[in-house]
């Protein structure tokens, strides 16, 4: 009889960075801007990494871009865990071009319907450029990793299970993403904690 391969979850958790002076006044910050946390976006790291040992994950290590929100953001985290970090351009947002610093109320619906920001990078652009970057992670993922990023790459990642109001994801939440087991870069459920 031949023996059974039992295959180990895939999983990994994403943190979305804390509050930031655009998240604050409203306003459309791409990756193209790099603005710092605010006070409560301090406090907000801090609750996460409180909300990941209250709820007894230890990451491996972490991920994230090199913009100011993100580092602060794992550095923050890191103070709880001490993790070796991967700082990688790939996971940076989505350039908004022409659209940075305009009120998110005028951008975030033209997001919704598709449009690509003038100078910017369009939806499919930054959609391929994150998977890509967490497809090639495949290795890590054994290991539970913590990205952190930014709202767009939640969205990325929460549209692949429901496209519903993936958009209104907060600062300072943790998702932990569990992978389908598949060849490919597919998620098989979020949970929000």
């Amino acid at each position: 009889m031949p023996k059974k391969i039992l295959h180990q979850t895939r999983q990994f958790i994403f943190l979305r960075h804390g509050q930031t002076n655009a998240n604050l006044l409203n306003i459309a910050s791409g990756g193209d801007t790099d603005p710092k946390l605010t006070e409560l976006g301090c406090v907000q790291a801090h609750k996460a990494a409180q909300s990941l040992i209250h709820h007894q994950i230890k990451p491996s290590l972490i991920l994230t871009s090199p913009l100011a929100r993100n580092i602060e953001t794992a550095e923050i985290v890191n103070e709880y865990f001490h993790l070796d970090c991967i700082i990688d351009n790939a996971l940076t947002e989505r350039f908004l071009g022409d659209w940075n610093h305009v009120s998110s109320d005028i951008v975030n619906p033209k997001l919704s319907a598709g449009h690509t920001p003038p100078n910017g990078e369009s939806a499919e652009e930054f959609r391929i450029r994150i998977v890509n970057f967490l497809t090639a992670q495949t290795s890590l993922y054994y290991s539970l990793p913590l990205i952190i990023g930014s709202r767009g790459i939640a969205r990325v990642l929460l549209e692949m299970v429901q496209a519903k109001n993936a958009h209104l994801f907060p600062n300072g939440k943790l998702l932990k993403i569990t992978l389908a087991d598949s060849e490919d870069f597919q998620v098989k459920s979020i949970e929000l904690f």
